[in-house]
């Protein structure tokens, strides 16, 4: 039962239910009476703890209280059995626990053990359940979370998210991994993207996502618009309304697994050798965000909804580059342009016609314009065979380059990308 737990909270699905959550839990705590790391009574605290304060919490942070308190058992007595000392022993054990193959456990877990346990403490001692002094309970310090949980293995370049999208040939997801990384959304987010929730408009795009946090957070699409447009016109259905923006080829909601794989085909063959989760693309766009001069509380506003999160401080330390040049220019000194400013990928605009192409774009989608001097080149290549061909309508060899030609042209193309 460990393991599907472990494999459940590792997000194996993005779309469950809440009933599917409650199920979840009731299994857990079932399994976890029948093989003795709970006692009955165990479980019904746990349930009636969790249903009392279900009305803060998510039917994800639920389940996620249940199996955390089902897992700090194993360092506690029953529960209606604790004394003062089992408590603070408990707790002290926790801080130094192992997993089963004797790795220690991560601080952000241990971080976790600690605060659901001092909850759930307070509250048996608030429904009388136990006997212990609560502010005994609240001096218990709490371990901190590790928040510079990232590093620069972790975090695409812009030529790296580039060929990624160049490497998924499919519509699909270019637009599926353009807009995962442009919004900054979760894996999840993405997945659960509902077409009444992306607008258009002349120059871009917005998405609307509320799925992890349940605060609503509207995302502008700029950079990758043509590309989210493109699969709306051959979506396999009707892209409006509650109907999932992102499916697989059977016409299903996306699937974590089946996504992860598909992602990492994509670099397989782009020759990236880091290792890219599903995560890796939102870490990416926030620390390009925040290298690229985007004020934190717009950086927060965006990519957490949440204007008080300290979930910024895990990028922190990736962006200490803007103290060293504000203390240059504080102290007169002109430091070499950095080279990772900008670090996003960049749009290519139409001149003539202002529409906004994604990176890499060699002709516009709307006027046809060529964007790229390759791409001059290329048309230029084309119309000179055209002329040779009716200039020599019986030439063999004039038509063979003619054709050659476009070829080539509709291959670097790509599709009008």
């Amino acid at each position: 039962m460990v393991g599907r737990i472990s494999s459940l909270m590792g997000n194996e699905r993005f779309h469950h239910s809440p009933e599917e959550y409650f199920e979840y839990a009731e299994k857990s705590l079932t399994a976890a009476v029948e093989d003795g790391r709970i006692t009955p009574e165990d479980a019904g605290l746990i349930r009636e703890y969790v249903a009392e304060s279900s009305s803060g919490l998510s039917p994800g942070r639920q389940y996620k209280t249940a199996y955390t308190l089902i897992a700090v058992r194993r360092y506690l007595p029953p529960f209606l059995e604790t004394k003062k000392t089992d408590l603070l022993g408990g707790i002290n054990r926790m801080r130094f626990a192992k997993k089963d193959n004797g790795k220690p456990y991560k601080k952000n877990t241990i971080a976790d053990y600690v605060r659901f346990t001092k909850r759930f403490y307070l509250w048996l001692v608030k429904r009388g359940y136990v006997d212990i002094p609560a502010d005994i309970i609240k001096e218990i310090k709490n371990p901190q979370y590790d928040t510079q949980t990232k590093n620069e293995d972790d975090i695409l370049t812009g030529e790296e998210v580039s060929q990624l999208i160049d490497a998924a040939k499919s519509i699909k997801y270019k637009a599926l991994i353009g807009v995962m990384y442009e919004a900054g959304l979760r894996s999840g987010e993405v997945a659960s993207l509902k077409w009444k929730d992306v607008t258009f408009h002349e120059w871009g795009a917005k998405v609307r996502t509320a799925e992890k946090t349940g605060r609503l957070r509207t995302i502008p699409i700029i950079t990758y618009r043509e590309y989210l447009a493109k699969w709306k016109t051959s979506y396999p259905g009707d892209p409006t309304g509650d109907n999932y923006v992102f499916l697989t080829s059977r016409g299903e909601p996306m699937q974590y697994r089946g996504l992860a794989k598909a992602i990492s085909n994509f670099a397989k063959a782009a020759g990236i050798k880091k290792k890219i989760t599903l995560h890796t693309f939102r870490h990416s766009r926030i620390t390009h965000a925040l290298r690229g001069g985007m004020q934190e509380t717009l950086a927060k506003k965006a990519f957490w909804g949440n204007q008080t999160t300290k979930m910024i401080n895990t990028y922190s330390h990736l962006v200490d580059e803007d103290v060293d040049n504000a203390f240059a220019a504080l102290a007169g000194v002109e430091l070499p342009d950095s080279d990772r400013t900008n670090e996003s990928p960049e749009p290519v605009q139409c001149p003539n016609c202002h529409l906004v192409m994604p990176p890499g774009s060699r002709f516009c989608g709307r006027c046809g314009l060529t964007l790229t001097v390759e791409a001059a080149e290329t048309v230029n290549t084309v119309i000179k065979a055209a002329e040779a061909v009716v200039a020599n309508p019986n030439d063999p060899e004039a038509l063979t380059i003619l054709l050659e030609a476009r070829a080539r042209m509709a291959m670097k193309n790509g599709g009008g990308t």
